[in-house]
């Protein structure tokens, strides 16, 4: 659901539509500004670690460069056309407006795809970890079609409905001018595919959450009928691992819905005319709603930083590498999984035996373990 879909729904007068905004003001501007500078470099940040550190560079983790490309996408166009209609006449004739609007829907739901498919990518990891996995060279190609076939059954149909108008704040502004039940019908349709996703994702996650029960149970039988007591320690330290790679995904999917369903479920109820609200309780309800959709685009950034300590690391690698700081200078070569093993090996020969054979149980059932390279460390 875009913003720009649901301003057309103002009836009441104008005088007291712009008098609400002009009271707004500051406070929309402030969270622009906020969203914009924090989303750039957070989301440049996700996807300069996930490309320059070879021990990420994973099918999930392709995913997530993927949600930032879809939030930069978003914070470099939407967010600047939101300001746009709000300040001044729409500066890109009809010929941006039809190209150039459009595309905002493009990033929602590419995210929303995207979402599903590190769900669906989950859970074939973890239900069938004995499978061959999706090659990295898939994943590139799954997130070229998912770009594809989106911009080609939304963005591009909608360019014919998109009209510069005069809206109710005074200014021409870009948005859509639907012939007859065409906004309920579209309105429905996008409905049902968001509505669809989080099913998808949701299934997903639970088909997760029993997968990794049975593999419990499972690592325990095995590390209890060989009757070692180290085996089990370091089994149940590598299925803690594995269950904070999922409940990571889980906060990214639970925040993004957070933020991205109320609109869409507020342009619906106002479709339906569920909804019957004044001219001020429209304004704040749309305020409300839409800079929840602006959050979204700096959330993910957030999130990975503060739950995955491999981003955190990234993230000061990158940075230190900005400023020039050759202190840094191969940091992510210092974290590889091959120096990890070494550091973390037994000094004793009694002992690692014990290690080897841990190393060998946890491998085949990890959540890392992506592709025939080998396991990989997950976000």
């Amino acid at each position: 659901m875009s913003s720009g879909n649901n301003t057309s729904l103002v009836a009441p007068s104008n005088n007291e539509f712009m008098r609400l905004l002009d009271q707004l003001q500051v406070a929309r501007f402030s969270i622009f500004s906020f969203v914009w500078v924090l989303g750039i470099w957070g989301n440049v940040m996700v996807i300069t670690t996930i490309c320059t550190t070879k021990r990420l560079r994973s099918s999930s983790n392709y995913f997530i460069a993927n949600l930032a490309v879809a939030d930069m996408g978003a914070l470099c166009i939407s967010v600047p056309m939101a300001v746009i209609g709000q300040v001044t006449d729409w500066p890109f004739g009809e010929i941006g407006c039809r190209f150039l609007n459009p595309l905002k829907d493009l990033f929602l739901h590419v995210s929303f795809i995207t979402l599903t498919a590190i769900a669906i990518d989950r859970y074939i990891h973890i239900a069938h970890p004995f499978k061959p996995h999706i090659s990295i060279y898939k994943v590139k190609l799954i997130i070229a079609l998912i770009w594809l076939v989106d911009y080609l059954l939304v963005p591009l149909p909608m360019g014919f409905v998109m009209k510069v108008d005069r809206h109710p704040n005074g200014y021409n502004v870009c948005m859509t001018k639907w012939p007859p039940k065409g906004r309920k019908i579209s309105i429905l349709v996008l409905s049902g595919f968001v509505f669809l996703s989080v099913f998808t994702t949701a299934l997903a996650y639970l088909g997760v959450g029993v997968a990794m029960f049975r593999q419990r149970g499972r690592i325990k039988k095995r590390a209890q009928g060989q009757g070692a007591a180290t085996q089990e320690k370091a089994l149940r330290r590598q299925l803690e691992k594995n269950a904070k790679t999922v409940k990571l995904m889980i906060v990214i999917v639970l925040v993004f819905w957070l933020t991205v369903l109320p609109l869409t479920v507020f342009g619906l109820l106002l479709e339906l005319k569920v909804l019957k609200l004044t001219t001020s309780e429209y304004v704040i309800s749309l305020f409300i709603v839409l800079h929840l959709l602006f959050l979204q685009h700096c959330a993910n950034p957030i999130i990975l930083y503060v739950l995955c300590k491999e981003m955190r690391a990234g993230f000061a690698v990158c940075v230190q590498g900005c400023c020039g700081n050759k202190k840094y200078e191969g940091s992510p070569r210092r974290c590889s999984s091959t120096q990890m093993r070494k550091d973390s090996m037994p000094t004793k020969p009694e002992q690692q035996s014990v290690y080897l054979a841990v190393n060998g149980i946890t491998k085949m059932y990890s959540i890392n373990h992506d592709n025939k390279r080998g396991p990989s460390v997950q976000v």
